[in-house]
């Protein structure tokens, strides 16, 4: 049953209503959470490396987001400009915690949930080993920005 089946009994099949339990049952069999994404860098997306990744987490069970490549997104400021959100579900808290975790370190990671056309200025976030392939050195902390 849900909300709306529930809703429904209560007028039409109050026998079938009344059967229900009260509470939930409990303890709850897995643990669960939405989580919204969060854009942190503003530009036009080339491509959504993060999104497959987060489609592989154990927790996982969808994800919707207009983000594609050829979308211009936003800094996040608030529900109106987030890029999507998640639903993630696990029996072990822990699992669900550390894919969590997972997702907003890539968020704050230039370059690992979505990648960025050049600015006006020339500058783009973009993985450091893609510099390198092509001869250019990065900063010892991993991610920079970019000259093109």
């Amino acid at each position: 049953y849900n909300q709306v089946t529930a809703t429904v009994d209560s007028y039409l099949n109050v026998d079938k209503f009344n059967a229900m339990p009260n509470t939930p049952p409990s303890p709850f069999l897995a643990a669960g959470e939405e989580v919204d994404l969060v854009s942190f860098f503003p530009g036009t997306v080339t491509a959504t490396p993060g999104f497959d990744k987060i489609r592989k987490l154990e927790s996982f069970v969808l994800m919707e987001s207009h983000v594609k490549p050829g979308v211009k997104v936003v800094k996040t400021i608030d529900l109106v400009t987030d890029i999507g959100n998640i639903i993630l579900m696990h029996h072990d808290r822990s699992v669900l915690e550390k894919d969590i975790a997972f997702i907003r370190s890539i968020e704050k990671t230039p370059g690992a949930l979505f990648e960025l056309e050049a600015d006006s200025e020339g500058r783009v976030y973009t993985f450091p080993r893609y510099h390198q392939a092509r001869g250019r050195s990065r900063r010892a902390a991993g991610w920079s920005l970019h000259p093109q």
